[in-house]
């Protein structure tokens, strides 16, 4: 693991500066076989920095290992401010999603909110694939195709620089741009 060998490097050579960033798979023990995650509390001692990718990731770690405050704190992933113009004049508003398509994500919570919309017309896109990208589709197709207000696309796996620059094409974007992860 990334953290933990420079954990050991700073153990070995002190001047070394040792930061690591956390995210869902590093932080969160429940996502693990008994809970567990070795060498935790090792290696944060020899860290410098650990930068976790959420507030509540951030809460989480400085709860699970008191004494540690100074060398836990946020730092979100995404991308430079992307300049979109949030009013226009079109009919149909976009909402844009981004990111692997697996359970954890909860992408299937967005088709369940479309289908509740019964006054503004919208178009979905999503960026992203994963595991369950097939049965999501199939879950769109059942869910939305009905409706005259929803329309949907799967753009599948895109690289983060081909999004900004879609987004920066496409000043109509105006509902919300999800965090890419």
């Amino acid at each position: 693991e990334f953290a933990y060998s420079r954990a050991l490097l700073k153990n070995q050579v002190p001047q070394f500066m040792a930061i690591t960033r956390a995210d869902g798979w590093d932080v969160y023990f429940e996502r693990h076989p008994n809970n567990y995650l070795p060498l935790r509390k090792y290696t944060l001692n020899q860290l410098d920095q650990c930068l976790v990718v959420s507030d509540f990731g951030k809460q989480y770690l400085k709860n699970k290992f008191q004494g540690f405050d100074n060398k836990i704190s946020t730092s979100r992933l995404g991308t430079p401010d992307v300049t979109i113009n949030t009013h226009d004049n079109s009919e149909r508003y976009q909402l844009v999603s981004c990111s692997s398509i697996i359970s954890l994500k909860r992408i299937d919570r967005i088709i369940h909110a479309l289908q509740l919309i019964k006054n503004t017309k919208i178009h979905w896109i999503h960026f992203g694939s994963g595991e369950l990208q097939d049965k999501l589709k199939g879950e769109a197709k059942k869910r939305l195709d009905s409706s005259e207000l929803i329309t949907w696309e799967f753009k599948g796996h895109v690289p983060n620089d081909q999004v900004i620059d879609w987004v920066r094409a496409h000043p109509q974007v105006s509902l919300q741009l999800l965090g890419r992860l």
